[in-house]
């Protein structure tokens, strides 16, 4: 676990973290059906484990709140809890930016940054890289071009669309068409 600056230093947190630990280790794969209490701490081991696991498993090893809530019963998780994250702030960090609640995994990052990448976030990086370098080199795209070019493209197509008007505009081709038949 690494906790944020301040909080781990804590006397009554060590403790609490240390009788935690010595709680008997419950697979999040383990059949849940079976009666754990809900308010006891063998079941908040329990939904720590699920939660560690599920954000795991996830490529960017984070996720909204609120999809997690959505697989609560899925999960056999109790109604309260999203109160694991502030508990355990060790484990998971809790972001409320731009009023969207994200959960991350604390492990995975270090200095803000995926600990270990997966290919698809790597290619991710690179699509967004490459599309952040296009909108800054748009705008200094046209005076790379000779501008004599971009009057005769003008040229060009006004040209073109007069053509087109006059196409529009007279219904003889179809008078012709309907004489020969």
């Amino acid at each position: 676990m690494s906790f944020p600056k301040g909080y781990g230093g804590q006397k009554k947190v060590r403790a609490w973290m240390d009788e935690f630990q010595k709680l008997p280790y419950i697979s999040p794969y383990d059949d849940a059906s079976r009666r754990i209490d809900p308010e006891s701490e063998l079941m908040e081991k329990r939904v720590v484990g699920v939660l560690h696991e599920l954000l795991s498993l996830t490529i960017h090893k984070k996720t909204k709140r609120n999809y997690l809530r959505s697989l609560r019963e899925e999960l056999i998780l109790p109604h309260k809890f999203t109160r694991m994250f502030t508990r355990y702030p060790g484990i998971f960090y809790l972001s409320l930016k731009c009023k969207t609640t994200t959960v991350a995994l604390r492990e995975g990052y270090r200095r803000g940054k995926l600990a270990e990448p997966h290919p698809l976030a790597r290619l991710r990086d690179k699509f967004y890289h490459v599309m952040r370098t296009g909108v800054l080199y748009r705008g200094k795209g046209e005076s790379m071009v000779n501008p004599e070019m971009m009057l005769n493209d003008a040229e060009e197509e006004e040209e073109e669309e007069e053509g087109e008007e006059e196409d529009e505009g007279s219904e003889s081709c179809y008078d012709e068409t309907s004489d020969e038949e």
